[in-house]
């Protein structure tokens, strides 16, 4: 096995001890992401209603869009697919956006109708373009949570029917992409799937899923394997077949923001090692269920601009050569690690809360730093604050996050990564 940092293991232990209803004050070890993603441009005016946030984005996004070139898959400033459309858009900005999904009745039935629950991702959709024009790109939330969602299952090589741009806001994953071959030629036989046409997920019913067509056998060979983590924007060509490992012990939550261009096909490929005749997908069952979902992707990514603004302000302190604690030190360190958020900044935000509700002197923070924090966490609502502290507690609990990385392709591509 592959052990990053192994001797800061014991921490790991220490935190997984923690209740999601008793915490205990003890070393919580910092594990995470890296750098900011892509700046805001243009820069979000600072007093826009969620409607006014809402429509600019829309409006950026159709502006840029119409400089895609679907058969060179080239776009707004010679950039690659899609993602020059959404390179300006902040996490100040999708919460904006999911507050007027919550506010405007029009836009959150929209909204429910095509968000879902699939094998590997939760997806909230937040916007698309005008259908009639032609110009019927689609943006969505799609969060990969370390437990899963529930259906099964592990993510297969498959053809998308729209040119795909993905921003990753935190976490990340391995992208293998494929090769296809005939069965008739020499392969090896782990290679060989079965391939099917699957129907558009659009076609879903609220407890549907989606048919698949057996077409025949295929050999897909891997031939690239790449880290995406927080702050790419990346390209996913239409005509290459792709597969995502998330390894969420070691990446932790991922959540990217997707877009995609107009559906090229009605149908999309995917290749399966096992028979079977549908892909399951859950839909909502109630607007309250919708909503509360929509509620913990606001409370995640302000606990992401926490995480960014918490770095710079102990960053400055450092630079102004203002004292930090040790705990202060470690935090500043390792913000840039893959799951910081869940084995440190979740974890110490826990302790934090107990010692201020019992009245406790902060150890892990000094008296500047809480008045900072204290401003952070009164903008996010403290039930769901809890509840993502109490599902994250849960997580370590169970071990479901790990400082350890498994010899694979994934390490190496994580190695290769680091090297660069």
């Amino acid at each position: 096995m592959t052990t990053i940092r192994s001797n800061e293991r014991k921490h790991m232990k220490d935190l997984s001890s923690i209740s999601p209803f008793r915490f205990t004050p003890t070393d919580s070890v910092a594990r995470g992401t890296s750098h900011i993603s892509a700046g805001a441009i243009p820069a979000a005016p600072p007093c826009c209603t969620p409607k006014e946030i809402y429509d600019r984005v829309h409006q950026e996004i159709s502006r840029r869009y119409l400089s895609f070139d679907q058969g060179k898959e080239m776009g707004f400033a010679g950039k690659a697919g899609v993602t020059g459309d959404i390179d300006f858009i902040t996490k100040k900005d999708l919460i904006g956006i999911l507050r007027h999904l919550k506010e405007d009745e029009s836009a959150l039935q929209e909204s429910k109708k095509d968000s879902a629950r699939t094998q590997l991702f939760d997806k909230i959709y937040l916007m698309s373009g005008d259908k009639e024009t032609g110009s019927n790109w689609n943006l969505r939330l799609h969060n990969y949570s370390v437990r899963g969602t529930g259906l099964g299952g592990e993510d297969i090589p498959h053809r998308h029917r729209w040119t795909l741009a993905s921003n990753v806001l935190t976490g990340g994953y391995n992208n293998v992409n494929y090769v296809e071959r005939s069965v008739s030629q020499p392969h090896d036989p782990k290679d060989k799937f079965n391939k099917y046409v699957l129907g558009a997920s659009s076609a879903q019913t609220t407890q549907g899923a989606r048919g698949a067509t057996l077409v025949n056998e295929a050999v897909m060979v891997p031939f690239k394997n790449e880290i995406y983590a927080k702050g790419d924007i990346k390209h996913f060509p239409i005509a290459l077949p792709h597969s995502v490992d998330t390894a969420p012990a070691y990446m932790g939550t991922t959540l990217t923001l997707a877009h995609t261009g107009v559906p090229t096909t009605d149908t999309s490929i995917a290749y399966y090692k096992e028979a079977f005749t549908s892909l399951p997908s859950l839909h909502f069952e109630s607007v309250e269920a919708f909503k509360a979902s929509i509620d913990l992707r606001i409370a995640q990514l302000q606990v992401l601009d926490l995480q960014d603004n918490l770095s710079t302000f102990l960053n400055a302190r450092q630079q102004n050569n203002q004292p930090l604690t040790p705990d202060e030190t470690r935090h500043l360190r390792d913000t840039h690690e893959y799951n910081y958020v869940e084995t440190s900044l979740l974890p110490a935000l826990a302790i934090y809360n107990m010692e201020k509700i019992n009245g406790i002197e902060h150890r892990e923070f000094s008296a500047d730093t809480a008045k900072f924090l204290d401003s952070q966490l009164s903008q996010i609502n403290q039930r769901v604050l809890n509840t993502l502290i109490e599902g994250n507690q849960t997580d370590l609990m169970d071990q479901r996050l790990s400082l350890v990385l498994e010899p694979g392709a994934f390490a190496q591509a994580m190695a290769e990564r680091q090297g660069q």
